[in-house]
């Protein structure tokens, strides 16, 4: 994660933004946060986590590295994880653009991305300083990033709005593309204010 924080922090240079983060671009953001929360204006999490991987999950993502790399079927049953019951019962447009994302991805950024996810630290104790405004958006039906999870970072940052987004899994932005904007757009308020 922190190869991605630092080209992250190339990017912004000295400049505040308002930065979102879904997934592992929350765990990105996060690191950034911890990092640099001067340059954090506001930080949007979403479906993401603030702890380390426990030892099953961590298990798990390298065993998925292993399958990318040898060329396995290594996707099988992430469908499940990453879209909500209800998009992939009504939906299956987004059905099937997640599964072209998963057939199409290079296995060995597969790979990576799976140790670097790994290998992530907790980041609540960083983000628990920040003093800028901070939206946990979540996708009701996100079995990937549960409520428990979405608890743990509200319990550290306790000034965080909670947004929840009914009908939606782990990609909410995509799933509800609508309601993420209206969340994304009240913690810009939050923050103008």
């Amino acid at each position: 994660m922190g190869v991605l924080v630092d080209d992250m922090l190339s990017l912004l240079g000295e400049r505040p933004a308002v930065v979102v983060g879904c997934s592992m671009g929350g765990y990105v953001a996060l690191g950034l946060a911890e990092r640099r929360p001067d340059l954090v204006a506001a930080l949007a999490l979403v479906d993401t986590k603030a702890t380390a991987d426990s030892e099953q999950q961590r298990e798990h993502r390298l065993r998925v590295a292993a399958l990318a790399e040898s060329g396995d079927e290594w996707s099988a049953g992430m469908i499940d994880g990453l879209l909500g019951a209800s998009t992939r019962g009504a939906r299956p447009d987004i059905v099937g653009r997640v599964e072209g994302v998963l057939d199409r991805a290079p296995l060995a950024t597969v790979a990576w991305a799976q140790r670097a996810m790994a290998g992530r630290p907790d980041t609540r104790a960083g983000i628990a300083m920040l003093t800028s405004p901070v939206a946990v958006i979540m996708g009701e039906e996100d079995t990937m990033s549960p409520r428990a999870e979405q608890d743990l970072i509200l319990d550290a940052v306790p000034h965080a709005m909670w947004i929840p987004i009914p009908e939606a899994g782990h990609l909410t932005p995509l799933e509800s593309p609508g309601a993420v904007t209206a969340a994304l757009l009240r913690l810009v308020a939050a923050r103008d204010a």
